[in-house]
């Protein structure tokens, strides 16, 4: 987008927020604790965090440059993302692959699932744990081949029809989950909840949230969205696991990306407030900027566990690897994403 697009507070320290409850859990640092706390924290959480603001950030931006430019140019945007997503993405792969030629880490099928993007739909006797972190970054890019098209082709400013295809694509995500756990066979042999049709919810509900806060299509949900017991009330739909640790109806994600995408649009519209504030504090503020690769490079040296096999050569030991995810993601932003985010910006409005 332009420079004219202003910063949100927040964000960024939110990142940060989600990025650490997904280290934390591979590294085992959760998993002592009593289960109703570890399922509000575990990293599944922060995926659907990311997720849900995800959504909410680029529905936001492609709302502004129709609103400036009335179009929205998807060229322009599948260059962004590639620039954004793909290098490092690729890079963390062809360096598993190498270290698979030395130590064992995955199965062929594994890599190539991870190249096309489809680390969420393999089956789980081919999962890697060194790979298994690309099945979210899978979901993103199935749904943003097709969310800004979208936009761009089909909706063109109708904002209350955006709203309906959110909204109806959520709902039916549920439907699915549900149908698809109905299945022994698949739930068995699939992470069916990682399948793009379920897990994509908390992105359609950020978006969601972008339409009401972006545009003048609902302004009393947008009054709604700003008061401090909606914030309340979003928080408590992220923690439910505290009071209800197996809603019925595989609700459990579901609720925890609708609290997400809330809490993200209450932050947009209380930039002053006393949350944003703490989330903007420098050092939370960098981790989050630096939260994708940081999210890419805690796979290759964490794996998405503790645990390791008798005589493993990698991925090194937890502790190790967060010394060496400590060094290797702020040089990786610095020196990799940092440069290619500068070509990025030449396909910026």
């Amino acid at each position: 987008m332009t420079n004219e697009t202003p910063k949100i507070k927040g964000l960024d320290g939110t990142r940060a927020i989600s990025v650490g409850l997904v280290v934390l859990t591979h590294i085992g640092a959760l998993q002592n604790l009593p289960p109703r706390i570890y399922q509000t924290l575990q990293g599944t959480t922060g995926v659907i965090i990311f997720f849900a603001l995800s959504g909410f950030l680029i529905t936001h931006l492609l709302i502004r440059e129709h609103q400036r430019f009335a179009f929205i140019s998807l060229t322009k945007f599948y260059i962004r993302r590639t620039l954004r997503i793909v290098p490092l993405y690729l890079t963390v792969i062809f360096l598993t692959a190498a270290i698979n030629q030395i130590s064992y880490v995955a199965k062929k099928t594994a890599i190539v699932f991870a190249l096309i993007y489809a680390t969420n739909f393999i089956d789980k006797s081919h999962y890697s744990g060194m790979l298994g972190h690309t099945w979210s970054i899978a979901v993103e890019e199935h749904f943003y081949l097709i969310w800004p098209a979208a936009l761009a082709l089909w909706i063109k400013g109708n904002w209350r029809l955006a709203a309906i295809v959110l909204s109806a694509f959520s709902f039916l995500s549920l439907i699915a989950a549900n149908l698809l756990f109905h299945s022994t066979y698949l739930s068995t042999n699939f992470f069916v909840d990682r399948w793009t049709f379920v897990a994509a919810a908390p992105i359609a509900m950020g978006a969601l949230i972008a339409i009401i806060v972006t545009t003048e299509f609902a302004e009393a949900l947008r009054d709604a969205l700003a008061s401090r017991v909606t914030f309340a009330g979003a928080l408590a739909l992220i923690c439910h696991s505290l009071i209800f640790p197996d809603p019925p109806l595989h609700l459990g994600d579901f609720l925890r990306g609708a609290g997400a995408a809330i809490v993200i649009g209450w932050l947009f519209l209380n930039q002053q407030s006393a949350v944003v504030r703490w989330l903007e504090f420098a050092p939370l503020r960098y981790i989050g900027l630096i939260s994708y690769g940081i999210y890419m490079w805690q796979g290759f040296f964490l794996a998405t566990g503790p645990e390791r096999a008798p005589g493993q050569l990698w991925p090194p030991s937890p502790w190790i690897g967060i010394a060496l995810l400590s060094v290797v993601a702020p040089l990786s932003f610095s020196f990799f994403e940092q440069p290619i985010l500068r070509i990025k910006k030449r396909f910026e409005h």
